[in-house]
């Protein structure tokens, strides 16, 4: 996601969701944790087609496992400059 160009970073968020939809995978609380930490980092991005890309990510991660997503949505909401997406995604949850 560390790139600076949109359209690299929206494919970046494609494949984020080929991961998040694969249900046999399986991985640690610790590891997923951390996974959602580093996408909640773009989903304030100044760009709304990134912040779009990243809701789906999130919304893929909540299927998952939608306490730690809603844990980090609670947690990043106040902070954000763009919150609607945030909100949402907390309903969601």
């Amino acid at each position: 996601m560390d790139d600076s160009q949109d359209p690299i970073r929206i494919k970046i968020t494609a494949a984020i969701n080929v991961f998040f939809s694969c249900r046999y995978i399986k991985l640690s609380e610790s590891t997923f944790d951390y996974v959602i930490g580093a996408i909640f980092v773009h989903f304030d991005d100044s760009s709304e087609d990134i912040q779009s890309a990243i809701f789906v990510n999130l919304k893929q991660a909540a299927i998952v496992d939608p306490k730690l997503v809603l844990k980090h949505a609670k947690t990043n909401v106040q902070r954000m400059k763009h919150k609607g997406n945030c909100k949402e995604l907390i309903e969601y949850c």
